[in-house]
């Protein structure tokens, strides 16, 4: 199992200690009820922290951390089911910046919690095609599903058919926001001949983006193991408080073995993460990082689902409310299991990478 090191063990409990005084169930339920955008303040207060420049080098201004630990926070993020945009702007569209040397004011910007940028890869009816207009390329088609797009300060892109990554002002393109299934905003965004200058184009090169998604990919599996530990917490904890004909629940042989099951998955759904992760950081091939990030989505995303539902059948009732958190666990880890491609397309994925499938 990975081990952490003294300072990923810090950030694990600072970062926990954090959420536990600042979005705890409550603020979430209250949060929920006003509207679930970004909170700019809370923004600032994580980039006064270091942890929106975490991951990047000291050189260019960050706390020279890894992946590795923006995935430890993600995976505190899950544990007190917080929405925000720190996947996608941080260790996505930030890394991208960062290994591509563009905007380096733009990174700056992001490390110091003056910007925000969101993600839209997912093409809608109309795919995202490039057009020149004299000097300058423009972008003309929709992107859907772009999480915390209304937010967004700037917008990196893909387009012909990810052959092409480029960064938009949010405010060239109509957006159209909505709250998703678990509670998180998303955006629609559509681009009418949006004017992209040459500095702004960041990648001709599709393994860029292959990067990039199996980034997001890798890292939506942290926050899922997060969830899936505060759900095995949270069950284990009501069954020894509930009392059925005299006894706990928790005495029960048959519960205590659905239990055991659900703490073995919570065990395989974090080593898988953790590996996918290091995947990233490795220094293997492309093809042997995009295979091991494969299996562990294809994992998580069963997997995770599974354990949801569980929990809430192991609390009964009560558990299909949204007055306790199990539930909202269970549907953002249902968001989770189709986010960056479910399970069925990952194993074919992993089929297709694996050198000894035949």
């Amino acid at each position: 199992m990975f081990a952490l090191t003294e300072e990923q063990t810090l950030i694990r409990e600072t970062a926990g200690r954090y959420l536990a005084d600042n979005f705890d169930f409550t603020a979430r339920q209250k949060a929920l009820a006003l509207g679930y955008g970004l909170d700019r303040a809370r923004w600032q207060e994580f980039a006064e922290m270091g942890w929106l420049g975490l991951p990047f080098a000291e050189e260019l201004g960050g706390a020279g951390g890894t992946l590795m630990d923006a995935a430890i926070l993600c995976e505190q993020f899950g544990r007190f089911l917080m929405m925000t945009p720190y996947a996608t702007a941080v260790a996505g569209a930030g890394h991208v910046l960062a290994r591509t040397g563009a905007s380096p004011d733009l990174l700056a910007g992001l490390i110091s919690g003056k910007c925000v940028l969101a993600c839209a890869l997912t093409d809608g009816d109309g795919a995202v095609r490039t057009d020149t207009l004299g000097q300058a390329l423009t972008l003309s088609g929709t992107k859907i599903a772009a999480p915390f797009a209304g937010d967004a300060d700037h917008l990196l892109v893909s387009a012909e058919g990810g052959t092409v990554l480029c960064l938009i002002p949010a405010s060239d393109a109509k957006i159209s926001t909505y709250r998703t299934y678990d509670g998180a905003e998303a955006g629609d965004v559509t681009f009418t001949a949006a004017a992209v200058p040459p500095s702004m184009i960041l990648s001709t090169d599709a393994d860029t983006l292959s990067l990039l998604e199996d980034t997001l990919t890798a890292l939506a599996c942290a926050e899922a193991s997060g969830i899936m530990w505060a759900l095995q917490e949270q069950t284990l904890e009501y069954l020894k408080t509930r009392e059925q004909f005299g006894n706990r629940l928790s005495s029960f042989q048959a519960l205590q073995h659905r239990l055991v099951d659900v703490y073995v998955t919570c065990q395989l759904a974090q080593s898988m993460a953790w590996d996918a992760v290091a995947a990233l950081e490795d220094g293997c091939t492309p093809e042997e990082r995009s295979r091991r990030v494969s299996a562990a989505k294809a994992f998580v995303s069963e997997a995770g689902r599974k354990l949801g539902q569980e929990c809430v059948q192991l609390h009964g009732g009560i558990g299909m409310t949204d007055e306790i958190p199990v539930g909202h666990g269970l549907k953002r880890l249902t968001a989770i299991s189709i986010q960056h491609g479910d399970a069925p397309h990952h194993r074919r994925r992993f089929r297709r990478l694996d050198p000894l499938a035949l």
